[in-house]
């Protein structure tokens, strides 16, 4: 069996001669339960052994009880992730409705039919080059922990739909429920809806500019 082994980055960003910089500071094992207290443990000595504890002005974290705590025991200003904000709401919001969620669940099924099955993904490969593709696709996974990837997927199946339906039906697996033409719709209409918070996390996970600034805009 595989075992997961836990680790914790560390980055930094900071001005220097006047440019901003990202630099991953430091990758640690960690083996220890994920409380407060231990995270909180593991941000101090960081912080002392790189000799940095006066220079952090915050530190930016996902929006995990544990580590929200951790950050906030320190004496640092603690602030979250505006991206995994918006993904969480996102995630939240579609899980409100029964319909989408339907749809998203037979999308996720027929995508992870195609993904285990090489004679599937290869029939979707050669329908898409008798349509004369200029170029071949194949679906996409939407993994939850994974920002942008319900859309990620939704979008590719919008991309596949003048051949998706005629490979499922050659297949004719009976573990693969095909979409109905309103789901087939439904699914413009919900990328549409998914599209700008997908902008939105792209635009607020750039490194090569200060997105802060960015986050009462977007909102607005």
């Amino acid at each position: 069996c595989q075992r997961c082994y836990c680790y914790l980055e560390f980055k930094v960003h900071f001005f220097a001669n006047n440019s901003l910089e990202t630099d991953t500071l430091q990758v640690s094992y960690f083996p220890m339960r994920h409380t407060a207290d231990n995270l909180y443990e593991v941000l101090v000595q960081t912080a002392r052994t790189w000799q940095i504890s006066s220079k952090i002005h915050c530190i930016v974290s996902d929006n995990g009880s544990n580590i929200v705590a951790a950050i906030r025991k320190a004496p640092w200003q603690q602030l979250s992730c505006f991206g995994h904000t918006i993904n969480l709401i996102v995630r939240k919001a579609l899980k409100n409705s029964e319909h989408i969620c339907n749809i998203i669940k037979k999308c996720e099924n027929i995508t992870y039919f195609f993904k285990s099955s090489n004679a599937a993904s290869e029939l979707l490969r050669n329908q898409q080059i008798r349509q004369g593709s200029r170029k071949v696709l194949s679906l996409k996974r939407d993994v939850i922990t994974w920002w942008n990837s319900t859309c990620t997927m939704l979008i590719r199946f919008i991309e596949l739909r003048t051949v998706l339906p005629t490979t499922i039906a050659e297949l004719n697996h009976k573990s693969v429920e095909h979409l109905t033409f309103e789901e087939w719709e439904n699914l413009n209409d919900i990328t549409n809806i998914l599209k700008p918070f997908c902008q939105a996390t792209i635009e607020l996970s750039d490194e090569n500019y200060i997105t802060i600034s960015k986050v009462m805009v977007k909102v607005l």
